[in-house]
Order: structure tokens, then C-alpha cells, then sequence
């Protein structure tokens, strides 16, 4: 069998139920401009990273106003929103298990979320421990990045 060096692992609606926290935020933020959340694009709020997910609850926005959104939504989900993130169910006993059946193998932890609230969240579930790296859109130099 060959050796496994890395695992990476995606975090949000992967190893745990963010949707709920995000939407709210969106939510939450978007009524402080009167803007109401096509309910049709719901689904493509959770993975995107933050600009394009303001762009698209907002797309007729002024840039001003499109800022504003951006930095509520960092105010009010790293406070709150990202608190409501859970495990989805099993994902403790797997990174253990893994962890027992890989032992040399590095965790690294990959997502499109900004460093605050995963450390926060990671910390909060209580698996920050299972990670030996964790990347972030806003920990690495996102030039080459498309998404």
C-alpha cells in the first residue's frame, strides 16, 4: 500500500453545516438596505468566496454599498453567524479514525473562508487539533486563484 502524505480536507458543507450561519448573516445584513434575498439563488451562498457572494445578493448595488455589505457580514459572522456552524454528524469519530489509521500523514484543512472564523469555528468544534495546516482565502496569496 502506498503511503498517504496529505489529506485535505474542504470546510464548509464538508465537514460542517455552515449554510445556516451564512445565511442568516446575509440576511441580517441585507435588510439594513432594504435588499430581499432572491430566494432561487440560496444555494449557491455557501462556497463562493465573500465578494462574489455579496455580488450576488446584491447585484445592483453601488460598489460603496456592496463594501458596506462586505464589512457587515464580516462584523456580524464572525460575532455570531459563524457560531451557528455544526459538525455534521460522524466527522470527530472520522479525523480520529483517520488520524489513528495514517498517523504520518499531514491534515491540512483548505477553504474559501477567511482565517478569523475558521480558527474560530475550528476552536468552537473543538477540532482545531486534527489539522497540521490550515489554508484560507485570505492566508495564502490569492493571485493565482480563480474561485
Amino acid at each position: 500500500m502506498e503511503k498517504i502524505l496529505a489529506l485535505v480536507f474542504d470546510l464548509d458543507e464538508t465537514l460542517i453545516k455552515s449554510r445556516e450561519g451564512i445565511i442568516c448573516t446575509l440576511e441580517v445584513i441585507s435588510k439594513e438596505l432594504g435588499i430581499v434575498i432572491n430566494p432561487a439563488i440560496k444555494g449557491e451562498l455557501v462556497g463562493p468566496p465573500l465578494t462574489e457572494i455579496i455580488k450576488l445578493i446584491a447585484p445592483n448595488e453601488s460598489v460603496s454599498n456592496l463594501q458596506y455589505l462586505k464589512q457587515r457580514f464580516i462584523e456580524y459572522y464572525d460575532n455570531e453567524g459563524c457560531l451557528r456552524s455544526e459538525l455534521f454528524e460522524g466527522i470527530k469519530e472520522m479525523l480520529l479514525d483517520l488520524k489513528g489509521k495514517c498517523p504520518n500523514t499531514h491534515f491540512l484543512l483548505a477553504t474559501n473562508k477567511r482565517s478569523y472564523p475558521t480558527h474560530k469555528i475550528l476552536s468552537y468544534l473543538e477540532i482545531s487539533h486534527y489539522f497540521d495546516a490550515v489554508y484560507c482565502i485570505d492566508s495564502i496569496d490569492g493571485s493565482n486563484l480563480k474561485k
